[in-house]
């Protein structure tokens, strides 16, 4: 398992941003603040996401600061019952 993974009870695997400098943030919209975007993220706060492993890849590459801002839509997908769409799995 690679260093930036960590596990959480159950399933759900968590993943942390590599990067030592703090250059990736995640905007909590509650706090209407920033924070290190370790997983579980503000907006969601349920479990791992793809968002610290993308921004670890992606920062070598581009070596500037990176704000994730995570905007859920579709719960469908989460089984909180709204109506299907055409970008939702039935």
């Amino acid at each position: 398992m690679p260093a930036s993974r960590t596990r959480q009870a159950g399933t759900i695997e968590l993943t942390r941003v590599e990067d030592p400098a703090g250059r990736v943030g995640a905007y909590d919209p509650k706090q209407k603040s920033w924070q290190i975007a370790h997983d579980p993220q503000p907006a969601d706060g349920r479990g791992g996401t793809i968002w610290p492993p993308m921004a670890n890849a992606l920062v070598p590459m581009v070596r500037v600061p990176i704000g994730l801002v995570n905007v859920p839509w579709a719960r469908r997908l989460h089984g909180n019952g709204c109506p299907a769409s055409r970008y939702s799995r039935t």
